[in-house]
């Protein structure tokens, strides 16, 4: 008896210490060795100025769903035209839709990129829960990280009152008045067309589309949270463009 107790527990102890060696796992877990970057933070808090940064400085790649839809309307590929059948009613583009152009996207440029930073997306805590699943099942070699740019609306209203766009529609490039090199000659430094102020950019309309994003980002918080994805914070308040970005390559 004492015999077969003996043998018992050390059957017991063998396949314990095989199970901590990852010999009974089903699959081992691929290491990551991609990244892709996305920036949360409110309108005017210059999350797309970091990542027009990363690009131009770091040789990041870039991706922008807005992009990516007009492209498929142009192909007039199936997804093209069911996009096109939204976006002449006005109607916003369903999110597994994107979703499916997103893994397109992925599938095709991927395998050549080392990092790539998303240019407004995910907007919402379903888009990003369908993100997420899309790259745990479909791009487990790329690691999701989030860059959340911290702001005041103070500071935010201050900065926006400064700011002023390209008249351009092909161009748009975006100027602090403060930083051009001649702010009495109102006219984009790429492009040389006109400079403008967004009607959209009084403190009225500011404070309100704050208040909206307020609303609206603790869900997709949650989201990268609960999903256990990395999430770092970017002070930016106060600082110059050269300085928020020093800070950003600590993090990186």
């Amino acid at each position: 008896m004492e015999k077969m107790f003996g043998l018992m527990l050390l059957a017991v102890v063998v396949m314990i210490t095989l199970s901590a060696c990852g010999v009974f796992s089903k699959k081992e877990q691929p290491q990551t060795t991609k990244t892709i970057l996305t920036f949360l933070g409110a309108p005017g808090s210059g999350k797309g100025t970091v990542a027009e940064q990363c690009v131009k400085d770091l040789g990041y790649a870039t991706m922008s769903t807005g992009n990516l839809l007009r492209e498929a309307v142009a192909r007039g590929d199936e997804l093209g035209k069911k996009a096109e059948s939204f976006m002449k009613e006005g109607k916003l583009v369903p999110d597994e839709l994107v979703m499916a152009l997103v893994e397109e996207w992925l599938t095709k440029n991927m395998p050549k990129i080392s990092t790539l930073v998303l240019d407004g997306y995910p907007r919402t805590a379903a888009q990003a829960t369908l993100f997420i699943d899309l790259l745990k099942n479909k791009f487990p070699e790329v690691a999701l990280r989030v860059v959340n740019i911290a702001i005041s609306d103070d500071a935010i209203v201050a900065r926006l009152a400064d700011r002023l766009v390209c008249s351009s529609k092909p161009c748009q490039a975006v100027y602090s008045r403060k930083l051009l090199k001649d702010q009495n000659n109102l006219v984009c430094e790429k492009c040389g067309n006109p400079l403008i102020r967004r009607e959209d950019d009084n403190e009225t309309v500011v404070r309100n589309r704050l208040k909206v994003y307020a609303d609206n980002v603790d869900p997709i918080i949650k989201v990268y949270k609960e999903s256990g994805v990395r999430f770092d914070e970017l002070n930016v308040e106060g600082k110059t463009v050269e300085a928020v970005f020093a800070e950003f390559k600590k993090l990186v």
